[in-house]
């Protein structure tokens, strides 16, 4: 009988904070031409706020980015800036590939990027077991809405992968 492993709740569960406390500054430092492409983007992103409470945010957030010193309280404002603006191809749209580039330097500088890193590890050290052993099976299926689960039969190992909008994460292992 196959013995099923879960993994306790931690940081890669979605019901944990989506990122880890900065374990650094309190203050994501720019630099000059990262400070120009972020002001032109937090000015935007101001302008489409609808409500007074982000619209008050992102001013907060576009006085932070001149001053180059973006404080943590204002890290969750400043990686939805630059989520949306990367993942639509607004960024390198407007600002060139060069521009994409500086945003993204500063995007892998976030709690969240940090998150996705620790996400992306967790789940290389869980397929290490699987090393050396050939593939037996593999299969996708989707489980929810913008949700799937990759299943991986190797030796005597199962790995289950969860995949959805706050990352990946392993989400059972049977050995056995």
């Amino acid at each position: 009988m196959p013995r099923t492993l879960r993994r306790p709740p931690d940081r890669l569960s979605p019901r944990a904070p989506r990122a880890p406390a900065m374990t650094g500054p309190a203050h994501l430092e720019l630099t000059p031409e990262e400070r120009l492409l972020l002001t032109a983007e937090v000015r935007g992103a101001q302008a489409q706020a609808r409500s007074a409470s982000l619209q008050a945010t992102f001013g907060d957030l576009l006085a932070a980015v001149e001053t180059g010193s973006v404080p943590e309280p204002l890290l969750g404002a400043l990686e939805a800036v630059l989520a949306v603006g990367l993942e639509s191809g607004h960024i390198r749209r407007t600002h060139r590939p060069d521009g994409e580039q500086a945003a993204l330097r500063v995007y892998a500088r976030t709690p969240r990027a940090r998150a996705a890193r620790a996400q992306a590890e967790a789940v290389t050290e869980a397929l290490a077991p699987l090393l050396g052993h050939p593939l037996h099976a593999l299969h996708l299926h989707p489980t929810a809405p913008g949700a799937l689960t990759l299943t991986l039969e190797a030796g005597s190992t199962t790995l289950r992968l969860r995949f959805d909008a706050t990352g990946v994460r392993v989400a059972a292992v049977e050995v056995g």
